[in-house]
């Protein structure tokens, strides 16, 4: 009898850990990807965005970190992600963060948030570290650089 118990016990823990999605936390969104855009102020509209991981220093504004995910939440959620960026010497440049609801019947979600200045040509050059964090907790980090594209313009400059 003992083992029949334990065995059903075991069997109902399988079945369980079967229908439960793989997750890096005990969130209902599962990490799928995190890319770059460059946007003013104001978001550019999802259909809009040009994903990349170089930008001109002389065009780049805000960049925005996208991080997108797997929903599968049965019933509506709050979450938060914070994305840190890091200079290219490896110091914090800066923080920003985004609260959400997150709805059941959407089966995949992103969240975005950027830093950056709303004139263009801020950016220092170099590559930059983003690591984001779903509501506390480390689920991924991406790199992008901001290029020096006046030095290419300039070589175009030069008569032999």
């Amino acid at each position: 009898m003992r083992k029949v118990l334990m065995f059903s016990a075991v069997l109902f823990l399988f079945c369980l850990t079967a229908l439960l999605p793989a997750s890096a936390n005990a969130s209902s969104l599962n990490f799928d990807k995190m890319r770059f855009y460059e946007s003013g102020y104001n978001l550019t509209d999802y259909s809009q965005r040009v994903y990349a991981d170089k930008f001109p220093k002389s065009a780049v504004r805000y960049i925005n970190g996208e991080v997108n995910f797997v929903n599968y939440s049965s019933a509506d959620e709050s979450h938060r992600i914070i994305l840190k960026y890091y200079k290219p010497d490896g110091a914090l440049f800066g923080e920003t963060d985004y609260t959400g609801v997150v709805k059941s019947i959407w089966t995949a979600n992103w969240m975005s948030a950027s830093l950056g200045w709303s004139a263009p040509g801020n950016w220092p050059i170099g590559q930059y570290r983003v690591e984001a964090y779903l509501d506390g907790v480390f689920i991924a980090q991406n790199y992008f650089e901001v290029y020096d594209d006046k030095a290419v313009y300039n070589q175009n400059d030069v008569v032999n």
